[in-house]
C-alpha cells in the first residue's frame, strides 16, 4: 500500500497560517489603483469589521445581488484576495490591546 502526504487544509484562523499583513497607503494612486474592492472599484474604505465600498453601494440600490461589504479586497497586481484582517491602511492608529 502507498500512501501519500498531504497538508492540512488551512482556513487562516490561527497566527501560523494567517496572511501577513498588507499595509495599503490610500493617499498613493499606485495602491489606490492596485487594490480594489471584489468587483474592481477603487473607492472603498476600510471600517472596523468589513470593507465598504461606495460604488458597490450605489449599484445595490439598483441591484439586489449586489452588496457594499465584503470582508477582503482584490490585489490587481497578483489576483489575490487579501482579508480584512490582514489589512493596514497606512497612517492609522491600531491599538493591539
Amino acid at each position: 500500500m502507498t500512501t501519500t502526504e498531504t497538508k492540512p487544509v488551512t482556513d487562516g484562523s490561527s497566527l501560523e497560517d494567517a496572511h501577513p499583513t498588507v499595509e495599503i497607503d490610500m493617499a498613493d494612486d499606485v495602491d489606490r489603483m492596485r487594490y480594489t474592492c471584489p468587483l474592481g472599484h477603487r473607492n472603498w474604505d476600510r471600517t472596523n469589521n468589513h470593507i465598504w465600498c461606495q460604488s458597490c453601494s450605489r449599484q445595490a440600490a439598483h441591484d439586489d445581488d449586489i452588496s457594499p461589504e465584503y470582508y477582503e479586497v482584490l490585489d490587481q497586481a497578483t489576483g489575490e484576495s487579501i482579508p480584512w484582517s490582514a489589512i493596514r491602511i497606512a497612517g492609522e492608529d491600531y491599538n493591539d490591546e
